[in-house]
């Protein structure tokens, strides 16, 4: 067994698991483990254990593309797909995964739905607040982006394409405790990825087909009411005293792309 420790979100986080894991968990949390030592909460490592465990002849099969089916109550975390199964106690800030032989080495799966889906969940309770949005970085700013799922991914990755740092695909979590910082987890891929900002501005983005893209302000009232229904209420405050902006992305996205990297070098 090995033990391979990892600041995730600034984090600690002690994975145990089998040698075999390893190739998989340093490509999985590479851009964590330079991060700085003034950046890494001093609390107590979260533990995720990663179990290899034959299945039982009468025990259920699934589907190596079937994805987990997980529930949650307060602070208990389950999830199972066939004999695969997984637990979390948040409070406790311990995680174990029980995968099969067959499952073990589909680094596709086990990435994102077991390491990185239970890591994030017990980093998550050391003021790191998950929030639905897709977040983008450039000269230190950050900028996450809200709204509809295909027209976000799709300025996401037209913006790493023009050499703006990826900080998240679906979620950014914010620290709030001593001043706003945003942070993200970015799988493996192309690009340049970016951990976390000290500075950000939020973007409701709305398509607008056969209009120039169009970047605006929002009045802090508006911001609010605007932001209300996505994030709680903490969350909201912090992100519309940084500065919240409405996208209205043309038929072309170079344009809209060009507005994001302007707002984030002048912001």
């Amino acid at each position: 067994m090995l033990s391979f420790e990892v600041p995730l979100l600034g984090v600690p986080l002690v994975v145990h698991a089998a040698v075999g894991f390893e190739p998989m968990l340093l490509r999985c949390f590479r851009q964590w483990l330079t991060l700085p030592a003034s950046l890494r909460a001093s609390t107590p490592p979260a533990r995720l254990h990663l179990l290899v465990q034959a299945p039982q002849p009468d025990e259920p099969e699934a589907m190596a593309s079937s994805r987990f089916v997980v529930r949650r109550y307060a602070d208990t975390v389950v999830a199972a797909q066939g004999s695969n199964l997984c637990s979390a106690d948040l409070k406790q800030g311990v995680a174990v995964a029980f995968l099969t032989p067959g499952l073990s080495g589909n680094e596709a799966v086990v990435v994102p739905q077991v390491i990185e889906y239970l890591g994030l969940l017990l980093a998550s309770r050391h003021d790191r607040l998950p929030v639905a949005m897709a977040g983008l970085v450039l000269d230190g700013m950050a900028v996450l982006l809200s709204g509809e799922v295909g027209l976000v991914s799709a300025l996401t990755r037209a913006s790493i394409e023009a050499e703006m740092a990826l900080l998240a695909e679906q979620t950014v979590y914010l620290s709030l405790a001593h001043g706003l910082r945003v942070w993200g987890h970015a799988s493996e891929g192309t690009g340049n990825r970016a951990t976390h900002a000290e500075r950000v501005v939020t973007c409701l983005v709305e398509q607008r087909t056969g209009q120039a893209s169009q970047l605006e302000r929002l009045e802090a009232a508006l911001a609010q009411h605007e932001l209300q229904q996505k994030t709680e209420e903490q969350a909201c405050a912090a992100l519309v005293k940084a500065g919240v902006y409405r996208l209205a992305v043309g038929a072309d996205m170079a344009p809209a792309v060009a507005l994001l990297r302007h707002l984030a070098s002048e912001g």
